[in-house]
């Protein structure tokens, strides 16, 4: 289960010892999943298990928000991960509240690449 799902994918949020992992899931790339017998699905951003993004956050001494540590793009080559990435640069954004509202936004925006492209339950 996602914390949070929009109509361009999801997000969820997981707690280790001082730090925070943000993993962010969008509807592009676009996954298939094989079940053996030559027939593929697609997997939904609320059903996969590996992120297209990752933020890691660090605790802050200044005012109890959360400071951006590190972040990873595993689908870099994708043009949806690519533009969604894009779009969270332009904000420059270093806390972790700015980040999640911001992810929000672009998970519910309309017309989005990164969004979705086919229907729900489309087979190969």
């Amino acid at each position: 289960m996602k914390d949070f799902c929009g109509v361009n994918g999801c997000y969820d949020i997981e707690v280790f010892e001082d730090c925070e992992v943000v993993s962010v899931y969008v509807n592009r790339p676009i996954v298939y999943e094989g079940d053996g017998t030559g027939k593929y699905t697609r997997i939904l951003p609320e059903n996969r298990t590996g992120p297209d993004i990752e933020f890691v956050f660090e605790p802050s001494n200044e005012d109890g928000d959360c400071d951006i540590s590190q972040f990873t793009v595993y689908s870099a080559g994708d043009d949806g991960v690519q533009a969604f990435v894009s779009m969270l640069m332009k904000e420059k954004i270093d806390k972790k509240n700015g980040l999640i509202k911001a992810i929000e936004t672009l998970l519910e925006q309309p017309g989005a690449i990164w969004g979705e492209t086919l229907s729900d339950n489309e087979n190969l």
